[in-house]
């Protein structure tokens, strides 16, 4: 222990090697008594290190940021670990250079200059600029699979990367230059560099027109539609324009993290906690009961969560109620996860196991949808409960759930087969090369004809 603990804390203020630490005792170490040095125990400050940039890294970076002709600045989780928002702000602001977010940067830009979500997950107007840029500085992301569309979404031909990384490993990616450097250190560290540059206005004028078309795009999607319920869109739309000074967002698996990506506007003194690089189903309880605990001042805590996902560990419901921690928790009702039903039917052009449906006789699980009471489950583990079966319901709810001083749970009955509209990126998804039912090779077929993958060095 006296040298494990001072690694684990040195490991957990670290910001490159940063993560969760485990120390794991033998039952026998535990029982056993140690005359530990009195100053050991004493209380002590940890200063957590800005790594400034190598000069000649700085100057690399500079010179490519000059030559370029549409720019776009990747912030990745990074920028709010290194806490340099306002860094980011004036870098972009002042150089005229957009800003796209990856899942863990959600909220770390605001502006005109901002595109939103970028990949996979991300709003087309992100997409359609990053297509066309031909310099991209990537500050404080490690590139993840869906943040690079497997590496197709950038299709200018002399596209250049940099990246801003204090993680030497992650600064050092897709062939392009390295800026090994903290965050903030980093984009102030350039911003003085750049002194004098400004980007070409045609990158403003780019960024307005495809937020403008995504934004028509997406009200259109959200739109109610003849005979149909609620949808998860509007449940998250809702909620977003309810979102007040101060609250938090929590996601991780399923289509939620997406969602929220493509259209959440994260509120002033806000923040966005969406976990995809792992989608760990199961994070977002226990992620939001971390929040509140750590900041018991803190705006609203609210966790989407699908139907599927809360199912598997409702427990932590509990664990709120006991501590008597004040978390809203969306439940998005769709019978199922209908997230990976969505991929296997469109490329496997089958759905098998991924609804809740009873078994009906000899013909598997096509039976009717499973009725679960989400809203009693909730209620005796402790928490207070609302169901919302359309928007003024929903409202309704909303209201009786900020009144609650405890954790609430709104129960939010969904369309099933009703996604958010798509952001038009492909992705490298695993399916099956060889196949005898002819609609997957078919499928197979017309996904590996749609990818446009690149090496960039």
């Amino acid at each position: 222990l006296l040298d494990a603990l001072p690694e684990a804390m040195r490991v957990l203020l670290d910001p490159a090697e940063t993560g969760a630490v485990c120390i794991s005792l033998a039952q026998d170490v535990q029982g056993e008594a140690y005359d530990f040095p009195e100053a050991f125990l004493a209380p002590r400050l940890w200063h957590v290190a800005r790594r400034a940039p190598d000069r000649r890294e700085l100057e690399s970076v500079a010179a490519a940021l000059r030559r370029s002709q549409r720019p776009l600045v990747i912030a990745g989780g990074g920028v709010r670990h290194g806490a340099a928002e306002e860094a980011l702000r004036a870098f972009a602001d002042g150089l005229g250079i957009p800003v796209a977010e990856t899942s863990a940067g959600k909220g770390t830009f605001h502006g005109e200059l901002a595109l939103g979500g970028i990949g996979v997950n991300g709003t087309a107007a992100a997409n359609e600029v990053a297509a066309a840029a031909d310099l991209v500085l990537c500050a404080g992301t490690r590139l993840t699979d869906f943040t690079t569309g497997s590496r197709s979404l950038f299709e200018h031909p002399g596209v250049r990367f940099a990246s801003l990384n204090v993680a030497a490993a992650d600064a050092a990616v897709l062939g392009g230059l390295s800026l090994v450097a903290d965050a903030r250190a980093g984009l102030e560290a350039l911003a003085n560099e750049l002194s004098g540059w400004h980007a070409a206005p045609a990158g403003a004028t780019a960024v307005r027109a495809a937020r403008k078309r995504w934004d028509a795009a997406l009200a259109a999607d959200l739109a109610p539609r003849a005979g149909e319920g609620l949808t998860q869109g509007q449940v998250l739309r809702a909620l977003n324009a309810r979102a007040r000074a101060g609250d938090w967002v929590v996601a991780a698996a399923g289509s939620p993290p997406g969602d929220l990506l493509k259209l959440w506007e994260v509120p002033e003194g806000g923040a966005a906690h969406i976990e995809f690089g792992f989608s760990c189903m199961g994070h977002e309880l226990p992620a939001a009961l971390g929040i509140r605990l750590a900041q018991p001042e803190a705006g609203e805590v609210l966790a989407v969560i699908g139907d599927g996902t809360l199912l598997m560990a409702p427990s932590e419901l509990a664990t709120a109620a006991q501590e008597g921690l004040r978390v809203l928790v969306a439940v998005l009702v769709n019978g199922g996860y209908q997230s990976i039903h969505g991929l296997q039917r469109s490329h496997v052009g089958r759905s098998f196991g991924n609804e809740f449906r009873r078994r009906s006789g000899g013909d598997g699980l096509t039976g009717p949808i499973l009725a679960v009471d989400h809203a009693g489950l909730a209620r005796s583990l402790g928490c207070a409960a609302y169901e919302a079966h359309d928007l003024d319901g929903l409202g309704a709810a909303l209201e009786r759930a900020r009144e609650h001083d405890g954790p609430t749970v709104v129960v939010c009955h969904v369309e099933p087969g009703r996604a958010l509209l798509d952001s038009g990126v492909w992705w490298d998804l695993g399916v099956a090369a060889v196949s005898e039912p002819p609609e997957t090779a078919a499928l197979a077929a017309a996904h590996r004809e749609r990818g446009r993958q690149r090496w960039f060095g």
